[in-house]
């Protein structure tokens, strides 16, 4: 059996709607730079910090937060994501927690090819694999070994084969990934010993698994069998009697959703009535993906001055980043009325970050 070690260096930016490499590209730093990478080629004339790891953890816990309070305020999550076995009363539509719902389903992957050797002879480093799948979004890039993903700065599908591009400094190993001020080495690729970056990856396909999209459920109900009406009242237990249902998307937007009890076969669902049920379901269980796709640079910027509101220090000694710091920290001397009753704060960064989320939010329900 392989232990795959657990490093305390690992940032997990699945769900992140503003990822490090991009937060990197919007402040106008180069990648080698803020992952750690000695590169002298690409360090900023004005700017020769190289960034550690706790900046990068800093960044990252920030951008986090911030995306979690606008969240709060849109009603969608800002990047599509998974939602398993939300529950819910049940009603006729259901309404979901999230908006912008993308389809029903939950998170699967399949192997595409393990331990594959990217080029490193031209910066983004290379490979292609054959792969039966079509959509470039569902083929997904990770540290070997690990549910730890790497994200590609393209893919591209052409004639059966995916040709994979990977800035170097994406593909540091995740045990070198705590560097020190002066930085890994740029120049010392695999399969030269001591080298910081992965010999290998794995490719998997992660896709929409449709074959489970909700459930029915009444507490207390005889599990004898699914159309028991003689004793659904007379042969009460302490449990639940669930069925499987499948989801119709009413309403994406809002995320009105109808639930019927079906069954599910050769990639297909059948639906059948609720009248031999007896009643109706007490509540349901929804497994969807919801989201905004594509995220817009309103939306990324947003984050990201929220998130800058947010940072006691600057995100690193580099002066590029700390000039954006300063701008989204800054509180006016004269504050309006509405911006010092912001719910997310009184600085530059916070104030614009609302404004943004109040203009982009789905009107479901939401009350100032």
């Amino acid at each position: 059996m392989t232990v795959i070690p657990v490093y305390n260096s690992l940032i997990n930016e699945r769900d992140s709607a503003v990822k490090l490499a991009r937060y990197f590209q919007i402040l106008g730093i180069s990648e080698d730079q803020g992952f750690g990478i000695n590169n002298a080629a690409t360090l900023h004339e004005s700017c020769h910090n190289i960034w550690t790891l706790p900046e990068r953890q800093k960044v990252a816990r920030y951008l986090a937060e911030a995306q979690t309070e606008i969240e709060q305020v849109t009603q969608y999550p800002l990047f599509p994501r998974w939602v398993i076995d939300e529950f819910k009363y049940y009603g006729f539509p259901v309404h979901a927690t999230w908006g912008k719902i993308i389809e029903a389903g939950f998170r699967n992957t399949s192997v595409i090819g393990a331990a594959l050797a990217p080029s490193y002879a031209a910066d983004p480093s290379s490979f292609t694999i054959a792969t039966t799948v079509t959509d470039a979004d569902e083929i997904h890039v990770f540290h070997p070994g690990t549910t730890i993903e790497i994200y590609p700065s393209s893919i591209v599908i052409a004639g059966g084969n995916a040709t994979i591009s990977i800035p170097r400094a994406r593909l540091v190993k995740l045990s070198m990934q705590d560097n020190d001020d002066n930085g890994l080495s740029y120049s010392v690729v695999p399969p030269a010993a001591g080298t910081a970056f992965e010999a290998t990856v794995d490719v998997k396909r992660v896709y929409n698994d449709d074959s489970t999209q909700g459930g029915l459920v009444w507490h207390h109900r005889d599990s004898g069998g699914s159309c028991a009406c003689s004793c659904s009242w007379c042969c009460a237990t302490c449990g639940d009697y669930s069925e499987n249902a499948c989801i119709y998307i009413r309403n994406a937007e809002s995320g009105a959703l109808d639930l019927l009890p079906a069954s599910y076969a050769a990639l297909a669902w059948t639906a059948s009535c609720l009248d031999c049920y007896c009643s109706a379901p007490d509540s349901v269980r929804l497994n969807y993906r919801a989201g905004l796709d594509p995220i817009t640079e309103q939306v990324e910027n947003a984050v990201i001055r929220l998130a800058h509101s947010k940072m006691p220090n600057p995100p690193c000694g580099c002066s590029l980043a700390s000039e954006y710091w300063e701008r989204d920290r800054k509180v006016p001397d004269n504050l309006s009325v509405e911006q010092a009753t912001c719910p997310f704060g009184t600085s530059a960064g916070a104030w614009w970050a609302w404004k943004q989320a109040l203009a982009v939010r789905h009107q479901r329900g939401y009350a100032l």
